[in-house]
């Protein structure tokens, strides 16, 4: 039976990130609990940001503001801090770099292992 296709965009980055494999690796990444943590945030903020995107397309750019001002609509300053906290969670996922074709065609499968864990925990 096939897996069911995610639909909302924290699933769909489950998905890409969990199961992502090293080019050339049949095997995906071990995640520790630590990263499954950090990748599970990553997740509910990526359906936050797709929340807030739909809520902007076609919002008004200035909405009024106390004693008949306007102001910046407080949706775009949301949306922004939302992007910058998801981008700050997967970069503390330390996926590494994929090789090129020619790396790994030279590479055993234990190098190649041993070169992503390098590039991912230093």
């Amino acid at each position: 039976m096939a897996e069911p296709t995610p639909t909302t965009a924290g699933q769909r980055l489950w998905a890409a990130v969990h199961d992502w494999r090293p080019e050339g690796d049949a095997e995906p990444l071990v995640w520790g609990p630590t990263e499954l943590a950090i990748l599970g945030q990553a997740c509910g903020i990526a359906d936050v940001v797709a929340t807030l995107e739909a809520a902007v397309v076609g919002a008004d750019a200035m909405v009024p503001a106390p004693r008949g001002r306007t102001q910046v609509n407080p949706l775009f300053g949301e949306l922004r801090a939302q992007r910058l906290a998801l981008g700050t969670l997967l970069g503390r996922l330390r996926m590494p770099d994929g090789l090129d074709s020619a790396d790994i065609a030279s590479l055993t499968p234990s190098q190649r292992g041993r070169r992503a864990a390098r590039a991912r925990w230093g």
